[in-house]
């Protein structure tokens, strides 16, 4: 396995904003190439990710919950916030 990160952190533009990355790639040997866009600054977000085999994802939108204080009864208002779907009861 092969891991490398970009000289320089970039800036990319997703849905939840613009970003401050660094790239991380990692190739394992006779198998899927992946590279992983964190954000420079703290939190660092995973912000964008995607795998050669065409599959990946970006950041939508993001809070900052003390999610250990969210799991009574309608806590899934914040689940709305962020346009997830509410589990049925």
């Amino acid at each position: 396995m092969k891991i490398a990160r970009a000289r320089e952190a970039t800036s990319l533009a997703v849905p939840a904003g613009t970003f401050q990355v660094e790239t991380w790639t990692v190739a394992q040997e006779g198998g899927p190439i992946a590279t992983y866009q964190f954000e420079s600054p703290s939190p660092h977000r995973l912000v964008r990710w995607s795998i050669d085999t065409g599959e990946g994802g970006v950041l939508l939108r993001s809070t900052r919950l003390a999610y250990w204080k969210l799991n009574a009864p309608g806590g899934e208002k914040y689940l709305k916030e962020l346009g997830l779907p509410v589990p049925a009861r």
